[in-house]
């Protein structure tokens, strides 16, 4: 039984309207998405831990799928201890954290010294941890960065038990990230080689068992390495901008196929790219606090080889880059 009335109601909800199942293209609502589903079918079985990256790392790691050491940061003793027993750099993130937000990248004592300052020494408003900072291999290209994301569809067939999983995974790369992790974009179709696209998502298909995460749409993101890749984190829905990606490149709707995932759904996916693909997302510069000056979403649109763009800060805003 759930300990939130407002749960069970949703869940209630959710089997009289004859629901069988809930999901999220955000994660922010990967966890409640996850609680719904519990709600809506009974399961008294450990369900994937959304929003808390902390203990999918621990998973993770009892499962054999990573060997990054972790702790959480509960002050300044504690980060002080764990750099001291596996050294720098470290990267320190919320435990529920999306997009970047707030995360740390401490490669350096005074970037531990400004972390402890910025975050109130050391006690942040929010619950954080700390884990080894992953190196993955050089890149296959000068602009992509040394991490991609295995975007993984699995689905339960009728008949079949949670173990016996179908599904389907394409590899996303990734530019080169402005400091300290922020995405600066993505590219499709990836230009890794395809042994080197299967050994990604192996890695990534043996990190959804480990967290049990049978059914519906993941956005596993992983450093390519030797001997083994090595997961970064992993995400309870579609990875941001993919499902567009796919569209301006192949004309196929890929949220449709994550819907029937959610379900249990199984349909066939052959990507065919028409065109290479890419997201530019232009972070705001290092210690930034305010944009000066910005151009029109109009003139950036008529740019050649622009097929959209979303948003655009303008001049004056405020920027939060150190979190």
């Amino acid at each position: 039984m759930s300990a939130s009335p407002a749960l069970d109601a949703c869940g209630e909800a959710g089997r009289t309207a004859g629901a069988i199942a809930a999901t999220t293209f955000s994660d922010r609502y990967c966890s409640l998405a996850t609680r719904l589903n519990g709600e809506i079918d009974g399961a008294s079985v450990p369900l994937p831990a959304w929003g808390r990256k902390d203990v999918q790392r621990r998973m993770l790691r009892e499962a054999g799928v990573s060997n990054v050491e972790s702790a959480e940061i509960g002050g300044r003793g504690s980060l002080r201890s764990f750099v001291r027993a596996v050294g720098l750099p470290v990267v320190v993130k919320p435990t529920g954290g999306a997009a970047s937000r707030d995360t740390w990248l401490l490669a350096t004592e005074s970037d531990i010294q400004e972390f402890l300052r910025l975050s109130g020494d050391g006690r942040p408003r929010l619950s954080m941890f700390a884990e080894q900072f992953i190196v993955g291999e050089p890149p296959v290209a000068p602009h992509l960065a040394d991490y991609v994301s295995a975007e993984v569809f699995r689905f339960t067939a009728a008949g079949q038990t949670s173990d016996d999983v179908l599904s389907h995974a394409f590899v996303t790369d990734r530019l080169v990230p402005a400091w300290p992790c922020r995405e600066t974009g993505l590219v499709l179709p990836s230009a890794m080689s395809p042994n080197q696209q299967e050994s990604v998502i192996a890695v990534a298909q043996k990190a959804l068992d480990a967290l049990r995460a049978n059914v519906g749409v993941f956005h596993v993101e992983i450093k390519p390495g030797r001997p083994s890749a090595e997961v970064i984190e992993v995400n309870g829905r579609l990875g941001g901008f993919i499902a567009r990606l796919v569209r301006y490149g192949t004309g196929q709707d890929i949220g449709r196929l994550a819907l029937s995932s959610a379900l249990g759904h199984y349909e066939d996916l052959d990507l065919r790219w028409d065109s290479c693909v890419l997201v530019l997302l232009f972070q705001a510069p290092d210690r930034a606090e305010r944009i000066e000056r910005a151009p029109a979403r109009r003139e950036v649109a008529k740019r050649p080889g622009v097929l959209d763009v979303d948003i655009i800060s303008p001049a004056g805003a405020s920027v939060n880059c150190l979190g």
